[in-house]
């Protein structure tokens, strides 16, 4: 048996070595302990067994020291199995299992007006259940619900995630996916299609992957933007890393490899990436069906008689083209495009499609193209589109046209402690219309000990004529508060002048207060004081216009039924958990290692604004829990379903412990170090100073029996057992077990 080393470093592995005409051999098991690739050349049977040449490869030799029973092996790196490093940009976790429940959010709102001496009330409602995976939602408006009421449905959807799919059905009211040409609308039917955010741990767009060599043992760290991601360790031989956690745009890669001598070797990869890029075969998909709705937000129930169906088609051919195809049929309308994406090298990303549309008189075609590009030094993106004959979008009516010809630019420049600047262009084209421009430039900078200044400009030419200038200085005041004063000219030789202060109320919730007062054609004042609470936020405001007064008082809120119970919230928008510490009140949870509050008499608490499939890790400090209760975890680490709740119990056992001295026979103390168990189970109690020891859940009657190192003697709980926490029984004589 052969120690063996590698490239002179040693390893673990101790084999049997075989030598055979001044050739020594190995067999394939030896050969994948040491991460060498197994040679083509011929093996050599012995004894049952196949033996290939430890020289086998170009480059390859050995030293073995008879006297020392080892092997020194000389292979060069290429011969050496690569390392594969893989490293997603979310851990998986499982989705919890899906409970039944519901809830109710709330935005309430009541008004005052002195002129003409009139109040309103309304709100906006939404009403929630969830059970076996589904969620179900609907969203209602009341408007004067003094007086003419109006009720308005918003929208009433069922929702099935399938994240083992990464597929999402949707019944009822939902919006089509327009794809990369088409336009997106609102729809009662049925849609299915991806969902990416069923599982967040899952990296959608081509991410950089770079190699490398390793001649020794040595650690490799990653920087993303000269931010380290992270660390590993790598054998010797050739080294891949995969999947790089990185941040969409451009950005640059690098590798800092140092051996176990400490050489370092630095390896650096510009990328770009971007969500418009799939990567290689990850399909994306939408497909939608039912009736397009109309009049939205003013009318409930008012949809389109003729049924419509879309469906987009995404597709990663490679990392480096994306392919898409999307398809609309309304009535007499037929549409279909192809549409690509591609990236530039490290540059950006350039897309592009071609569609056509027929309909009953006539039809047309689209083509557009774009190019995009985010960084930190100069961001771009620019896009045409030009329609043809009778094209027009999918859902357009008389109120809503498609332009025949449309450009767009975008450039953001930041300029370092000088501050930050952007400008965008959009021109136009309708038939039958002059042409429109909007040109806007914003600039920002942050003023030493002052705040940040702002300036802003818009103008619009062609069909329509106006420009408007601004000018905003914001002052930090303190951690939550600030101030900002404005002022605005525009085409007209109007002057608006607002000035501001406010208050933001904490994150745990507090007051928050808000001033402002502006002065154009006339002269306006408000002032709004807020409260937020786990319960909700509740808010009072009145503004003084000219002569006129306005009161306004809003409420804003939830109300969940989970685990059996009704609780009180701020507004459920997301997923949400229980957090469980059955008959414990007043216990501090922690959620992300932020406190959000103490569990009420019954021990639980709602946290709202879970993230849906992702890790969320939710605590409690164990410390307010009573002196005689334990609990085996006080973390625990959920994936709520889709605007479903879940409950974290966090199960405490009460026990109950006395306190005792042993003696004994002698009435000397029995030593520390010797141990105590109760006779009815197994766990032992380490005895301390003076003999004494803590007997957890102990009865009266109980025999206890102590190991002294010496022998075992044995005693009797012959007293009461009085309440109170850990009460003191005294002092027992233990007798010597008679064998």
């Amino acid at each position: 048996m052969f120690a063996v080393s590698v490239n002179t470093h040693a390893t673990e592995v101790v084999a049997p070595i075989l030598f055979i005409d001044h050739g020594a051999y190995a067999t394939a098991k030896v050969f994948r302990q040491l991460r060498i690739k197994l040679p083509g050349s011929p093996a050599l049977h012995y004894e049952e067994a196949r033996y290939y040449p430890l020289d086998a490869h170009p480059g390859s030799t050995y030293e073995t020291d008879e006297g020392r029973q080892a092997i020194t092996l000389s292979i060069p790196s290429e011969h050496l199995v690569a390392t594969t490093i893989r490293r997603g940009a979310k851990p998986k976790v499982e989705p919890a299992a899906a409970g039944a429940g519901g809830f109710v959010n709330y935005d309430l709102l009541g008004e005052y007006v002195s002129e003409p001496d009139d109040y309103a009330l309304g709100g906006a409602f939404e009403l929630g259940l969830y059970a076996a995976g589904f969620v179900g939602t609907s969203s209602h408006v009341l408007r004067n619900a003094t007086e003419d009421a109006e009720h308005v449905r918003l929208e009433t959807t069922v929702v099935q995630d399938l994240p083992d799919q990464r597929v999402t059905l949707r019944f009822g009211d939902s919006v089509s996916r327009g794809g990369q040409w088409g336009r997106p609308v609102r729809f009662g039917g049925l849609q299915m299609g991806t969902n990416f955010a069923t599982q967040p741990y899952f990296v959608t767009f081509p991410t950089p992957a770079f190699s490398g060599d390793a001649a020794l043992p040595s650690s490799v760290d990653i920087l993303v933007n000269d931010s380290q991601r992270f660390t590993e360790s790598l054998p010797a031989g050739p080294f891949t890393i995969e999947d790089v956690p990185v941040v969409t745009g451009a950005g640059e890669v690098t590798a800092v490899v140092r051996d176990v001598l400490g050489r370092q070797t630095v390896i650096s990869q510009p990328y770009y990436t971007s969500p418009r890029l799939l990567r290689q075969r990850v399909h994306d998909f939408s497909f939608e069906t039912g009736f397009l709705r109309q009049r939205y937000g003013t009318e409930g129930y008012w949809y389109d008689d003729q049924p419509f169906f879309s469906g987009t088609y995404r597709y990663g051919y490679c990392d480096y083209f994306t392919a898409e195809a999307h398809a609309e049929f309304h009535d007499d309308r037929r549409a279909f495009g192809i549409a690509g994406a591609a990236p530039l090298g490290s540059y950006g990303v350039v897309s592009g499609s071609v569609a056509a549309s027929h309909e009953e008189d006539g039809g047309g075609g689209l083509f557009q193209i774009g190019f995009e590009r985010v960084a930190r030094e100069v961001s771009v993106t620019a896009s045409g589109r030009l329609a043809t004959g009778g094209y027009e979008d999918f859902g357009v009516d008389d109120d809503l046209r498609s332009p025949k010809a449309e450009t767009r630019l975008r450039l953001g420049i930041p300029l370092g402690r000088w501050g930050n600047l952007s400008s965008s262009h959009t021109f136009q084209a309708f038939d039958g219309e002059a042409d429109r421009h909007i040109v806007s430039s914003s600039y920002s900078v942050g003023i030493p000990h002052i705040g940040r200044l702002g300036l802003t400009a818009l103008s619009t030419f062609g069909a329509e004529k106006d420009t408007v200038v601004a000018v905003n200085l914001t002052v930090p005041l303190g951690a939550r508060s600030s101030a900002s004063a404005t002022l605005q000219a525009s085409r007209d030789q109007k002057f608006l002048k607002t000035a501001s202060a406010q208050i933001a109320a904490p994150l745990e919730g507090g007051f928050g207060a808000r001033a402002e007062a502006s002065d154009n054609d006339f002269t306006r004042g408000r002032g709004e004081i807020s409260y937020t609470s786990r319960f909700g936020v509740a808010s009072a405001a009145v503004s003084q216009i000219d002569d006129d007064t306005g009161v306004r008082l809003n409420a804003v809120g939830g109300l969940a039924f989970a685990d059996g119970d009704l609780f009180f919230s701020r507004r459920l928008d997301n997923s949400f958990a229980v957090a469980s510490v059955p008959g414990q009140p007043d216990v501090r949870v922690y959620y992300e290692n932020q406190l959000v509050g103490r569990t009420d008499s019954a021990g639980h608490l709602l946290i709202h604004n879970l993230r849906p499939y992702e890790a969320n890790r939710i605590g409690i400090d164990p410390l307010d829990l009573p002196f005689d209760a334990q609990v085996d975890e006080t973390t625990a680490t959920i994936a709520p379903r889709f605007r479903s709740g879940v409950t974290v119990e966090f199960p405490v056992d009460r026990s109950r412990t006395v306190l005792l001295s042993v003696h004994a026979e002698d009435g000397e103390p029995v030593p520390p170090g010797a141990t105590a168990m109760l006779g009815r189970g197994s766990r032992r109690f380490p005895i301390g100073l003076n003999g004494e020891v803590q007997l957890r859940d102990p009865r009266l009657g109980d025999r206890v029996v102590v190991d002294t190192g010496d022998g075992l003697c044995e005693f009797v709980l012959d007293v009461e057992l009085p309440d109170g926490p850990m009460p003191d029984l005294g002092a027992f004589t233990c007798r010597r077990r008679v064998q």
